[in-house]
């Protein structure tokens, strides 16, 4: 499987390829994340995710437009510097992964599996589904 992603005006674009993760220990991947983190860096209720090995990604395009902000030490969370697009997450207490955004890769095949960190749920959003939810990271 190959993957394209990019963000929203096409300066950025990477390509994951390989299969996919199904879990990251406990957590069935992808996964909806509804930490407070993730609420600010979409702007949106939560964000929708994958994660990818490392050896399994690769950055094709716009190197120089993607800027990584440090939320707390260890936690990178990235984006183009040109057109906002939220890319990335990575958090050094994982090695050797990221987590990419469901909405940057145009057609992703998979349905996310569960949420987590529900218990920052925002309040106007209602779950309306049946998967696993976790208050926090399993």
């Amino acid at each position: 499987m190959a993957l394209n992603g990019r963000c929203l005006c096409g300066g950025v674009t990477y390509e994951v390829v390989g299969e996919l993760p199904t879990h990251d220990g406990d957590l069935p991947l992808p996964v909806y994340c509804h930490c407070t983190d993730c609420q600010l860096h979409t702007g949106g209720a939560f964000f929708a995710s994958c994660m990818a090995p490392l050896a399994q990604f690769a950055l094709t395009q716009g190197r120089e437009l993607l800027t990584r902000y440090e939320t707390r030490p260890g936690v990178y969370r990235s984006f183009c510097s040109r057109c906002g697009s939220s890319l990335f997450y990575e958090n050094h207490d994982e090695p050797g992964q990221l987590y990419f955004a469901l909405g940057t890769v145009p057609g992703f095949p998979l349905q996310p599996r569960a949420h987590i960190f529900v218990r920052s749920k925002v309040p106007w959003y209602e779950i309306a589904d049946d998967l696993p939810r976790f208050d926090a990271y399993p």
